[in-house]
């Protein structure tokens, strides 16, 4: 008798615990899911970041390279170094994939406003490495 009263018990407990389970199940499996998204999306704009600044260095370099002997007395009008950052602009554009770019648009409330800070910070350094700073 005991095990027959223990027996329905379990059975009319199964599907109570089954649903549970199932809804936990599903609870955790959509978080997992969302954790990978955001992971993904994450990963993807560091990547971006990083490409941003590295093509920025690199262009600031070329150009740095180019200029070299003008640069000699270390003088620009306001004017060149604005005609200078155009370059540097374009060629960074230039570089980066329209996929890529779609991204920095979606992440980035200003990409040019970005590339820009990037060149700016590049030419600093440049400026420090070339200074023995």
């Amino acid at each position: 008798m005991e095990n027959t009263l223990l027996n329905q018990a379990i059975n009319q407990l199964y599907p109570v615990v089954g649903t549970i389970l199932l809804g936990l199940l599903s609870w955790g499996s959509a978080e997992f899911i969302n954790f990978i998204r955001k992971k993904t999306r994450n990963d993807r704009l560091t990547a971006l970041l990083t490409i941003i600044s590295n093509e920025s260095i690199t262009a600031v370099s070329e150009i740095e390279q180019t200029l070299r002997k003008s640069l000699a007395n270390g003088k620009l009008s306001d004017e060149e170094k604005k005609q200078l950052k155009r370059i540097a602009m374009e060629k960074v554009k230039s570089r980066i994939i329209p996929a890529t770019m779609k991204v920095a648009r979606k992440n980035l409330n200003d990409v040019d406003d970005y590339i820009s800070a990037k060149i700016e910070e590049a030419v600093v350094n440049l400026k420090r490495k070339n200074s023995g700073v």
